[in-house]
Order: structure tokens, then sequence, then C-alpha cells
């Protein structure tokens, strides 16, 4: 039976997983600098391993409010055809294990509104949605134009 491996994160009170295929590492939240210009779904650039990336509101991407963190927010940095980019979340919680089987897929008005959605999988009595980071970032108006220019960015 094939199964995938996703890094399970949490956003207020709902679990959501990103394929560990796409991620590079998790950090804490450090020296995050404010960008001009950006629009609310940016929280601002960090440098990560000599690389300054943009980091993403997850909050105001998946529901449309800023995300309410303090100092222990966490970063989970992913790498997207070559274009890495922070993803800021509550937390990072586990890495589970998903039979390609469990995963159910969404249907109907849903799967129309939010085509990043792989689908939902059933863990530890939780429901997590499983997203897909590329569809997610094709989503995203604009988010080439600010990959670029953090690319740009001078430290």
């Amino acid at each position: 039976m094939n199964s995938l491996k996703y890094i399970v994160f949490r956003i207020g009170n709902q679990d959501f997983g990103v394929p560990v295929s796409f991620v590079i590492s998790i950090e804490k939240v450090i020296d995050l600098s404010d960008f001009p210009q950006m629009p609310k779904y940016v929280k601002g650039l960090t440098t990560i391993r000599d690389a300054v990336v943009p980091v993403l509101d997850m909050s105001q991407i998946l529901f449309n409010r800023t995300l309410e963190t303090n100092e222990d927010g966490i970063i989970i940095l992913i790498d997207i055809n070559g274009s890495q980019v922070g993803m800021m979340v509550n937390e990072a919680k586990e890495i589970l294990d998903v039979p390609e089987s469990e995963v159910k897929e969404i249907d109907g008005l849903f799967s129309q509104n939010a085509s990043y959605l792989i689908g939902v999988v059933r863990a530890n009595d939780t429901l997590i949605n499983l997203l897909n980071p590329i569809e997610m970032l094709q989503n995203i108006d604009g988010i080439d134009e600010i990959i670029e220019q953090s690319r740009q960015t001078v430290n």
C-alpha cells in the first residue's frame, strides 16, 4: 500500500498537512522584516540559511484573516520548483504517514473554490486538510513577483 508523509501544522484551531517532499525546514520566527507595498498575505521577509525568503501568512491565504501569532510562531520553509517560500503557521505538530487509500477527495463546491486541497484525512480523531503547495501558490495573485523581489533584495 502506497503512503505519503505530511508535515501537519495548525492555523487557529484547524490542522493542515503539506507533503514532506516540499519542506526544506521548520524554523522559529526570528527577524521578520516588513517589505513595503506588499499584499496582506505577505508577513514580510526573513533570511534562512543565507537566502532571503518571503513569508506568507497562511491564515490570510486560507481564511482571509490575519494570523494571530506571538514570538512562538513557526515558519515552514518550502521549495516550489526552485523558489523558496516561508509559510507562517501557529505550530508544526507532527510528521504523519498517510496511506493513499485513507485520503478522501473533496468534491462539489469545496473543490471548485480550493483547487489546492488534495483531500482530507482523519488522524487522531481530527480532520486534516491536505494541501498541494504548487496549486496553492499558483492561486495567489502576484506571488511570482514577490518571490522575484525577495531574490533581488540585498541583506
